[in-house]
C-alpha cells in the first residue's frame, strides 16, 4: 500500500535542515526534528514550501514553488554558506537519495503530507501550472519576503544613530538569493486615442476592455493562465508575505470586480473566478473587514460590485446561485454588509475615472 502511495505522490528530500528553522508546506506548518529527512506523500499539482530561522527572528522568509508529479523525487540540501536550500537533484549525493527514497529506505525519516488537507491546498492553487510557474518565477526561484518587513523597527533598528551592520549584511545577503518576480503588468486605465470622452469614461467605469486585452495578448486567450497568476500572487502574499504578491492580487480582483460587460457576455469566466475568490477569502481572520487598518479597504468596494450581481436577473442564474453562496459565507465568517455609499472606499489609481469633452487648444 505503501508502495502504491508513492507511486502516486511526490517526495520532496530536504537534507541538512538547521535544528531551529520554521518550516512549512501549503497551509501545513511541519514539526521537524534531527531525523527530519523531508516530506512524502505530497499531492500532484502545485506547493510552495516556505521558512525561516530562529536565529533570524524568523524576521526573513523564503519560499518556492514546486510541482509534483506521480512518482517523482525532488532533492535539496540546506547549503551552510548560503544559509538556504540548494538543488543537488542533478549531483550523485542526489541521486545517492533519490534512489533510497524510491526504495523506501528514507520512508522513516519522511513526514507525511496530511491528505485530508489536500483538497483545501487544491482550491488555492489548481490554476497554477507549470507554464504558470516558468512565467512568473523569479530566476533564483526564491519568493522572499519584502516591504513592509524591511521597514520594521525591529530590523531598521539604530542605536546612537547607526544603523546595525549585522541587520544590514543580512538584508544584503537575503535580497541576493531571491529576484524579480515577473508579474503581468496591468494597466489601471484603458485609453484608445480614437476614443470619444463618453467612450473612455465608460470604459475606466467598466474593466472589461482592459481585461479582454489582458486576455488576449498576455495570456494568449486563456483565462486559466489569468487565474493561475492570481493565485500565485495570492499565495505568495498570504504565505511568502510579499508585498508584490499583494498587489498583483489586489489589481486582478479590481479587473474581475469591475468587468460587468463582460460578466453577462461571458458567464463562464466568473463561475470560475467565484471559487478562487471563495477559497482565498476564507483564509483571512475573521475581524479582516472591521480591523481598523483592513477595514476600509479596495476588498470592500470589490465585493459591493460582485455581491450585486447575485441580485441582476440578467445575469446566468448559476452565476447569481454562486454569488449569493459567497455572500452568504461573508456574512456569517466576517459579519459583512453591502452598503449603500460606494464613495466611502478608495480604490486609489484604480477608481475609475470621469473625462469631459474640453475645447483642446491646438497649436500650429
Amino acid at each position: 500500500m505503501e508502495e502504491n502511495l508513492h507511486a502516486k505522490t511526490s517526495i520532496l528530500v530536504l537534507l541538512n535542515c538547521p535544528p531551529r528553522i520554521q518550516l512549512s508546506m501549503d497551509n501545513i506548518q511541519l514539526k521537524i526534528g534531527s531525523k527530519f529527512k523531508g516530506i512524502k506523500h505530497i499531492p500532484l499539482g502545485t506547493h510552495y514550501l516556505y521558512y525561516s530561522l530562529a536565529e533570524e527572528k524568523h524576521m526573513f522568509k523564503v519560499g518556492f514553488f514546486i510541482f509534483a508529479k506521480p512518482g517523482d523525487v525532488i532533492v535539496k540540501k540546506w547549503d551552510e554558506e548560503l544559509q538556504d536550500f540548494i538543488d543537488i537533484d542533478n549531483t550523485e549525493e542526489g541521486g545517492r537519495f533519490r534512489s533510497s527514497a524510491k526504495n523506501l529506505e528514507l520512508d522513516f525519516y519522511l513526514a507525511a503530507y496530511p491528505l485530508e488537507r489536500a483538497n483545501l491546498w487544491k482550491e488555492l492553487s489548481s490554476h497554477i501550472t507549470p507554464d504558470v510557474l516558468d512565467k512568473l518565477e523569479p530566476i533564483g526561484k526564491k519568493i522572499l519576503s519584502t516591504g513592509a518587513e524591511y521597514n520594521n523597527r525591529e530590523m531598521e533598528e539604530e542605536v546612537e544613530g547607526e544603523v546595525d551592520e549585522k541587520k544590514e549584511a543580512k538584508k544584503e545577503e537575503f535580497n541576493a538569493i531571491g529576484g524579480t518576480i515577473y508579474f503581468t503588468e496591468i494597466p489601471t486605465k484603458h485609453v484608445s486615442h480614437k476614443a470619444t470622452p463618453e467612450e473612455i469614461t465608460k470604459a475606466n467605469f467598466d474593466k472589461t476592455a482592459i481585461l479582454r486585452q489582458l486576455i488576449e495578448k498576455e495570456y494568449k486567450k486563456d483565462i486559466k493562465m489569468f487565474y493561475g497568476e492570481m493565485q500565485f500572487a495570492f499565495i505568495t502574499f498570504i504565505l511568502g508575505e510579499s508585498v508584490e504578491g499583494f498587489e498583483q492580487w489586489k489589481k486582478m480582483i479590481i479587473l474581475m470586480a469591475f468587468a460587468d460587460e463582460l460578466t453577462l457576455q461571458h458567464a463562464e469566466i466568473f463561475l470560475e473566478f467565484i471559487p478562487i475568490l471563495y477559497s482565498q477569502l476564507q483564509q483571512f481572520p475573521e475581524d479582516f473587514f472591521i480591523d481598523a487598518i483592513s477595514g476600509n479597504n479596495f476588498m470592500n468596494s470589490c465585493l459591493e460590485n460582485i455581491l450585486s450581481l447575485g441580485q441582476d436577473e440578467r445575469v446566468d442564474s448559476k452565476l447569481r446561485g454562486r454569488v449569493r453562496k459567497l455572500e452568504s459565507m461573508l456574512k456569517e465568517k466576517f459579519k459583512f454588509n453591502k452598503h449603500n455609499d460606494m464613495e466611502q472606499f478608495d480604490l486609489g489609481e484604480d477608481a475609475p475615472v470621469i473625462v469631459e469633452d474640453f475645447d483642446f487648444i491646438k497649436f500650429d
